[in-house]
């Protein structure tokens, strides 16, 4: 007799062992690859960003930026109150939320704005922003780190992960915390997520153990393809 249940059950089992020992191995990986390029090079540490994250200073500029903005019409009417609607919630407990709003109803800050207030709130370390498209990045990674950013700060805010950054324009800042994902507030692509959770080699891998104790926000998870879609919420769960 076939029990479709009983089965599905076990191979989620297996899969949860193996995900469960893909992160020790990202652990592992990552300590071991920065503990010989440190000793190989030792200026690199001052080049490492080192926690915890001042995410109330964060919040303080973004606060600051939202409450410049002009209210210009009954759109940014709404987009206002989306965004306090958001940043009400940010004190709830950590867990999977959903934020659908139409094109231009404001959700790159609305966004931002709750991650910044949940990661203080819960103690947190890194929020992940996954998009899709390229394009999208660039342009909201910008948009963020001229709000986030001083020429002040110790290490950057914002580190972009994504195919069409050019090497000569990173700096070796930005190169070394590419390498495990390790800032406050990292930019990247859907595949580049994926490539962390699924891709074989240990590239991927080596980032998976610090998207725990993180915020994932994944605009237009819609464009997800179908057939990861499995995969990705097991591996989400």
């Amino acid at each position: 007799i076939v029990e479709p249940r009983k089965k599905e059950a076990a191979r989620l089992k297996h899969f949860r062992l193996g995900f469960f020992t893909r992160f020790l191995f990202s652990c592992l990986i990552d300590a071991d690859r920065i503990n010989s390029a440190d000793f190989e090079n030792p200026g690199n540490k001052k080049d490492r960003f080192s926690g915890p994250v001042e995410w109330q200073l964060a919040i303080d500029r973004l606060e600051s930026h939202l409450s410049g903005l002009e209210v210009r019409n009954e759109v940014d009417v709404i987009r206002n109150q989306v965004s306090s609607q958001v940043r009400q919630r940010a004190s709830d407990p950590q867990g999977i939320y959903t934020l659908t709003v139409p094109t231009g109803g404001g959700k790159t800050f609305a966004s931002i704005r709750y991650a910044l207030h949940h990661a203080k709130e819960h103690g947190l370390d890194h929020i992940y922003y996954i998009i899709p498209y390229t394009s999208i990045i660039e342009q909201n990674a910008l948009i963020i780190r001229e709000i986030l950013e001083k020429e002040c700060d110790a290490f950057p805010w914002v580190l972009e992960h994504h195919s069409n950054l050019e090497p000569e324009s990173q700096t070796w800042h930005a190169k070394l915390s590419s390498e495990n994902w390790d800032a406050p507030i990292i930019f990247t692509t859907m595949v580049q997520f994926l490539e962390v959770l699924f891709g074989g080699g240990t590239r991927g891998a080596r980032r998976l153990h610090n998207l725990a104790r993180s915020i994932i926000i994944f605009d237009e998870i819609q464009c997800l393809p179908v057939k990861c879609v499995h995969l990705f919420c097991n591996g989400l769960s």
